[in-house]
């Protein structure tokens, strides 16, 4: 190989090395890419809500099914719903998650997944990206992650990156320190146990 050819081969390697992230994330948001899996050792739904709180807390990644249920414990002030399909059903039901996603119980939760649920959740004002994602599936999570970092009720990162448990609570407890603030409710009595420290 020719000093000639060996410069393109490696302009080209660096120009698949920098695209590489995007081209993945873009994979993902259109569900051509395996979401990964976890089992937990500990079934959350055979602990009550408070300890399921705590136990969020302390975990280095949520699944999606925790991540339905510890969402709605924040929108609803308590537990409601008693298995995944109970929560699915009723997430989607306000427009907070989608089938399309074809997410299972046991999938990890990831920023941009968490994003579009806490946006929607709250009924956030919508941006152009946003408002276009509501017709259609493209890029719907990225646009939501984009829109909740705006607010600073998410910090910048990539919408595939998966958040702790502790990382989640945090996202909840500033979205609600967002409306509380906006004079959407009163944030005298909190559901989660600290107040926001996602974004800072």
């Amino acid at each position: 190989m020719g000093v000639l050819d060996m410069a393109v081969s490696q302009r080209a390697f660096e120009r698949f090395r920098v695209a590489c992230p995007a081209v993945f994330a873009l994979l993902l948001q259109v569900g051509c890419v395996v979401q990964p899996t976890f089992d937990p050792k500990q079934n959350h739904n055979e602990i009550d809500e408070v300890a399921f709180v705590h136990y969020v807390a302390g975990q280095p990644v949520l699944t999606f099914d925790e991540g339905c249920r510890v969402v709605l414990i924040a929108a609803d002030g308590g537990e409601k719903y008693g298995d995944f399909e109970a929560r699915f059903a009723e997430l989607e039901s306000r427009g907070c998650v989608r089938d399309y996603w074809g997410l299972k119980p046991n999938n990890l939760l990831d920023r941009g997944t968490l994003a579009y649920m806490v946006f929607n959740l709250c009924d956030l004002p919508h941006g152009v990206g946003t408002f276009l994602t509501q017709y259609g599936h493209l890029s719907d999570r990225r646009y939501a992650l984009r829109e909740m970092v705006y607010r600073k009720i998410m910090r910048h990162g990539a919408t595939y990156k998966v958040p702790t448990g502790d990382e989640v609570l945090g996202v909840l407890a500033s979205a609600e320190d967002y409306l509380a603030k906006s004079g959407r409710f009163d944030s005298g009595e909190r559901v989660l146990l600290a107040p926001g420290h996602e974004a800072e």
